[in-house]
């Protein structure tokens, strides 16, 4: 089959005299992400494809040279154990998060799985707990939870109640200020924790991005934030 042109989204293909295909940018390589650097895609090419289904409205089919590229699936299970943590890329979040962890290796973090106040889209870099390999669907089953439950009982050994750093100051609030304490951990300095002569009028004596010295007054497990007062 011939390329006849390339477009934002993929390859349109000629399959015969009259009859088009349509090969999307997920279904041209291993990479789910974005057509690959290094493989060359031009007008004319002659490419090898495996019909996925026939798009009616359109009188097109729909092609997939990814389906006939082997993949390193086999060795995912002995690469991806169950309790491993691993780091991949947002390909599509219907709900799901659907994530690369390499190419033709794809995995998914559940609903049930995901943290929701960790926002993510299309390119972001996730980390998560591997949970599960379907090998009928060669996909990787992934938890972000349990790697956020993880990371916050370890942290708690550093950050227990009295515990005392110089953290960075990181957003301004009516009540108070929210801390940066250590990578991917923060606190809130509430006005209420603070000396008088601070609290009547805290935006004056704290600016965004100052260092300031605090100590750990307690800590909440579900929202992951800590109760900071002034050193």
């Amino acid at each position: 089959m011939t390329i006849l042109t390339t477009t934002t989204h993929g390859l349109l293909v000629d399959v015969e005299p009259g009859v088009l295909g349509f090969i999307h940018n997920t279904e041209a390589s291993l990479s789910r992400l974005t057509r690959p650097r290094g493989i060359d895609f031009h007008k004319g090419k002659m490419i090898k494809v495996q019909v996925l289904s026939l798009w009616s409205a359109k009188k097109r089919l729909d092609l997939s040279a990814r389906a006939l590229i082997q993949t390193p699936w086999a060795e995912a299970l002995i690469r991806y154990p169950i309790g491993s943590v691993v780091d991949g890329i947002v390909y599509d979040t219907p709900g799901s998060i659907l994530v690369e962890l390499e190419p033709g290796v794809d995995a998914i973090i559940k609903q049930a799985d995901r943290v929701d106040r960790i926002k993510v889209k299309a390119g972001s870099l996730v980390r998560a707990v591997v949970v599960g390999v379907d090998s009928a669907a060669r996909q990787v089953a992934l938890s972000q939870k349990l790697f956020h439950d993880r990371t916050w009982s370890r942290a708690t050994a550093i950050l227990g109640v009295g515990a005392t750093f110089s953290g960075v100051v990181r957003t301004l609030v009516d009540y108070g200020a929210f801390v940066d304490v250590m990578p991917g951990f923060s606190g809130l300095l509430h006005i209420a924790d603070l000396p008088r002569r601070f609290a009547s009028d805290h935006r004056t004596h704290f600016h965004l991005g100052d260092s300031v010295d605090v100590v750990v007054l307690g800590a909440d497990p579900s929202s992951r934030r800590l109760r900071l007062g002034l050193k």
